[in-house]
């Protein structure tokens, strides 16, 4: 269906732009999204009265934030390096983002003789540190370093909200929504930053920034002879986001971000949630399960009420490459040293396989050595240059020519030097500014095996094919139980799977360790049902 047509608009008439966004044909995404930033741009260009011009950046206000999260959709979660299209929409979204911060700021430049917008300049602070917010989480949520100069437009948000003295004026309220401050809007960005935001999920980020408003208010930044202690700062004059106090110098521009006041409130939600109550009653939101929520929470308990800690595993600078198998066939092969092949009961051939298994037999000798029969099956590593490492990982780079990957893939690795390959995941993942990636790789403790894995149950028969998977051997000392890796998509508490090694061992799936767009991670015990008798 047809959207309806718009009226035009004349950008120094506020009545006009009014109109113009209220018959905005919110519903079609593409073409509303097109139709406000062509409003904004021109509004900016040729800017109406003050007073006007502010009526009209309020009015977008809402359906800017509705559009600009549909529209993120095409690009967030995708796999990095981003391709052109969604490289383009990624920039046009940041750059509304921005152009509505440099909006309100150009209202009080354009207003400073007029006292109807000199009553609202808590307002217009107020807005422009959460649109220099959202630059820097739109940044987050896609993946990408940040712009140089983000965080300095902030922080001078910021300081000159504090300067005038309006930091801490309540502006907004309504039913719907509670009132704010500019000193709350910095701080949930803030913390959103000690998140760990490149390594979440979109729904994991979604959350942390719906709970980083509901703590916000809690939380504080205040000068450094105004509170001691350890925890983290910020320099106004740097453009960085938060470190270590111990890392911050003397400066007039310095601030400490107390989160003193969270740890009670956070160690409640926790309690409540092990109590069993509904994460919506709790202001968590609907969307996200009691069990997940409150793993989340406990993750976040550490940056947001401990203050700095020092890390677990300290990370030295390192030299060499790491070798990366990326996809299911080359991370079983370069494990195991050898292809994956169904089992022998489980075995039938089609003829286009009978007839590529003829034609390439003398290619795949089990004797040459591992790299040329992986040549051979096509099952090419990637290569990634080691920034620094700790005792369980790495910290690595990648120019952007080279496959795409993805945040939580599950790798295979070979550390230089060493002639075995591992199993790891990517914990992190940002795109550099000029293209190239930065990425964190957890290492699994533990030997890992091969296996073959299968469903079981209704509509499986003896014939069905098995899929690769990986038995993780338990370690006690640091909690691991002994687990086993699935393809994406198989995971349900009590599901019964069927593992073959030497033998088919039939397994109970209990909880999900973890998971990403290519594996599920299980523990389980050994199911007390039979395997069918054919098998």
């Amino acid at each position: 269906m047809a959207s309806p047509a718009q009226p035009p608009f004349d950008a120094r008439d506020a009545a006009s732009c009014l109109a113009f966004l209220a018959n905005l044909p919110i519903m079609n995404v593409p073409l509303a999204h097109d139709s406000i930033g062509r409003l904004l741009k021109a509004v900016h260009d040729a800017p109406p009265p003050a007073a006007e011009y502010l009526a009209v950046l309020e009015a977008a206000h809402e359906p800017l934030a509705f559009l600009q999260e549909e529209v993120a959709t095409r690009y967030a979660a995708r796999p990095l390096p981003a391709n052109d299209v969604e490289s383009a929409i990624f920039a046009k979204v940041v750059s509304l983002w921005r152009l509505m911060a440099s909006a309100y700021a150009r209202v009080a430049d354009l207003g400073g003789g007029d006292a109807g917008v000199q009553d609202k300049l808590a307002l217009i602070c107020q807005r422009c540190l959460h649109y220099a917010g959202q630059t820097i989480v739109e940044h987050y949520r896609a993946h990408r370093q940040l712009d140089a100069g983000a965080w300095l437009e902030l922080h001078g948000f910021f300081d000159t909200a504090e300067e005038w003295g309006l930091a801490d004026t309540e502006v907004g309220g309504s039913p719907e929504q509670a009132a704010t401050t500019g000193a709350i809007t910095y701080a949930t960005v803030l913390l959103i930053d000690l998140a760990n935001p490149y390594g979440r999920t979109p729904k994991e980020l979604a959350w942390i920034i719906r709970w980083a408003k509901l703590m916000a208010p809690r939380a504080a930044v205040r000068k450094p002879d105004d509170a001691g202690g350890r925890g983290y700062g910020l320099d106004l004059m740097q453009d960085r986001g938060l470190l270590p106090v111990d890392h911050l110098s003397e400066t007039p521009s310095a601030r400490l971000f107390d989160t003193s006041k969270l740890g009670e409130p956070v160690q409640r939600l926790l309690a409540r949630l092990k109590a069993g109550e509904d994460p919506k009653a709790l202001e968590l939101g609907d969307d996200c399960p009691a069990p997940l929520a409150g793993r989340l929470l406990l993750q976040l308990y550490r940056p947001w009420c401990l203050a700095a800690m020092p890390r677990r595993f300290e990370r030295a600078r390192a030299e060499g490459v790491l070798s990366i198998a990326l996809q299911a066939e080359s991370i079983y092969f370069h494990l195991t040293g050898g292809e994956f092949v169904q089992p022998q009961h489980a075995r039938i051939f089609s003829r286009a396989e009978m007839e590529q298994y003829w034609t390439f037999r003398n290619q795949l000798d089990p004797k040459r050595p591992l790299n040329v029969r992986a040549a051979a099956l096509g099952l090419t590593l990637d290569v990634w240059d080691i920034a620094d490492q700790s005792l369980n990982g790495y910290r690595v780079c990648r120019n952007a020519a080279g496959p795409r990957v993805e945040h939580n893939q599950l790798i295979a690795l070979k550390p230089p030097g060493k002639d075995d390959f591992t199993l790891g995941r990517i914990t992190w993942l940002f795109q550099e500014r000029g293209g190239g990636l930065q990425a964190g790789i957890h290492v699994l403790p533990g030997p890992v095996t091969g296996v073959a894995v299968r469903p079981t149950g209704a509509g499986i028969g003896p014939s069905d094919k098995y899929m690769p998977g990986f038995f993780v051997l338990g370690i006690v000392a640091l909690k691991e139980p002994l687990s086993v890796i699935l393809p994406p998509g198989w995971f349900t508490p009590g599901r019964v799977v069927e593992i073959f090694t030497d033998r088919p061992v039939a397994a109970r799936l209990e909880e999900l360790m973890a998971k990403g767009p290519n594996f599920e991670r299980c523990s389980f015990t050994l199911a007390d049902q039979p395997l069918p008798a054919a098998l």
